[in-house]
């Protein structure tokens, strides 16, 4: 439901909170994925043997660690508008959430 546009000069776009809540879990199953591809482990951390304590499920992560996710997302409308971008809503989204 939302699409990157052209950004024009009086814009602003903040994503609801489930919409950020929603795309944080999808980054973290992005970033777990990642680093079981280059062979990353659980465990305790240990950047050299490529351990972290972080390939859990979203759910089995504190409450710290979500926020490692959520801030990103919530970044992302002023990262687009220093390139000229913006978040751009395609229709009304059901309950806040684009989709």
């Amino acid at each position: 439901g939302c699409q990157v546009a052209a950004e024009p000069a009086d814009s602003a776009f903040a994503f609801t909170s489930d919409e950020v809540e929603l795309l944080a879990r999808m980054e973290h199953a992005r970033w777990v994925a990642d680093r079981v591809l280059a062979g990353w482990t659980p465990g305790p951390k240990d950047t050299k043997a490529r351990r972290t304590p972080y390939l859990v499920p979203w759910e089995a992560l504190g409450e710290q660690e979500r926020e490692w996710d959520r801030e990103p997302v919530r970044n992302i409308p002023s990262l687009l508008a220093r390139i000229g971008r913006r978040v751009e809503r395609k229709s009304t989204p059901p309950e806040g959430v684009c989709g």
